[in-house]
């Protein structure tokens, strides 16, 4: 009996042109993967809405994979690496990121992103296009966000 290989995703962050961090700290660098359902707009144009377990209701979505750190200014160089990874079957998703610079406390736990946070969507939205979950196996390299807005 064959395993099934793990789903990846991966590629670079990037700082938008004039984008940066208030000063030298360590701050929270969240990148997701989120399903179609949890997103409005479109292209790098596109938001999300997110649900993490401080979210009130049932509105939102959780992410499909997240991956967060403390990242410093000077890490960006000109881009932190990421990847996301998980062992069940690729599933569309689009990938988004999100740095916490108005605090320059780490979280521990995934948060959504929120105002004031440096924003980005990745221009390849969706990946694994189409896909229902089923096809697994798929590996995506060279997803590479900006952040370049203000959430």
């Amino acid at each position: 009996m064959a395993c099934e290989p793990a789903t990846r995703i991966s590629g670079h962050i990037l700082l938008g042109s004039g984008e940066s961090a208030p000063d030298s700290a360590l701050h929270t660098l969240y990148v997701a993967g989120f399903p179609p359902a949890a997103i409005l707009g479109s292209g790098t144009n596109a938001l999300v809405e997110c649900r993490d377990s401080a979210s009130v209701g049932t509105n939102g979505y959780f992410p499909t994979w997240v991956e967060f750190d403390g990242v410093r200014q000077a890490d960006f160089s000109p881009s932190v690496a990421y990847a996301l990874g998980g062992g069940k079957a690729a599933s569309e998703v689009d990938i988004f990121s999100w740095w916490v610079t108005t605090s320059a406390n780490l979280n521990l736990t995934f948060r959504c992103p929120a105002a004031g946070d440096l924003f980005g969507a990745a221009p390849a939205n969706p990946v694994f296009k189409g896909l229902n979950g089923l096809s697994g196996g798929a590996s995506v390299s060279g997803v590479d966000v900006t952040l370049d807005r203000t959430f």
